[in-house]
């Protein structure tokens, strides 16, 4: 291979690495045919519509073979491609893509506002469960009180039990006096009658 050859060889590929990296679109309102080769009275594939993406693959002086996003390669007409998204598209998507921010902007909105109002809620909650907590500690504190009042009580109580004397002992020393003072009242009489008459017991 000559030194020519090969540095038209070189020149040639660089010219198509750098052609296959580019991005084409259709010009604004335009039906474009895309055919099956370089000329448009081939077979045509399908009709472009203006704002299609295609990746230009190769080109000539008049046409361009690109590749359509679903993947169809054919050859459509240069000037009418252009290397930038036409203005009524960029647009519309820039109309699309505010849509979207507003949507989500609203979405967030509402997020932040339910977000407020569970953090109001769970605000009401505790609040709630602060005042439940502190009647509880109240109750808690009186029935200890009371409880100390029984305890108190129920000790005074065992005691005086411990100090009392039982209900029968009671009952037994209350016959015992009643037997006690019906004697003493027998032995009292049997005196005065023996000493009314002179120290002789009369039945």
């Amino acid at each position: 291979m000559s030194r020519t050859t090969l540095i038209c060889y070189l020149l040639l590929t660089a010219l198509f690495n750098s052609v296959s990296a580019e991005t084409f679109y259709v010009t604004d309102k335009l039906r474009l045919g895309l055919y099956e080769e370089a000329s448009s009275g081939g077979k045509q594939l399908r009709l472009l519509s203006s704002g299609d993406q295609l990746i230009l693959l190769n080109r000539t002086k008049y046409y361009a073979q690109v590749e359509t996003e679903d993947g169809v390669i054919g050859w459509t007409k240069l000037g009418f491609l252009v290397d930038e998204v036409p203005p009524s598209f960029r647009a519309a998507r820039l109309e699309i893509e505010v849509e979207s921010l507003n949507q989500r902007v609203e979405s967030a909105e509402q997020s932040q506002l339910l977000s407020q109002q569970q953090l109001i809620d769970t605000e009401q909650q505790l609040t709630t469960s602060k005042s439940a907590l502190e009647q509880n500690r109240k109750n808690i504190a009186a029935l200890e009180v009371k409880q100390a009042t029984l305890s108190t009580a129920l000790t005074a109580a065992q005691e005086m039990n411990q100090n009392s004397v039982p209900f029968n002992w009671l009952l037994y020393a209350a016959a015992a006096a009643i037997i006690f003072g019906f004697l003493a009242g027998l032995w009292c009489l049997d005196a005065i009658s023996r000493h009314r008459h002179g120290g002789y017991r009369v039945y």
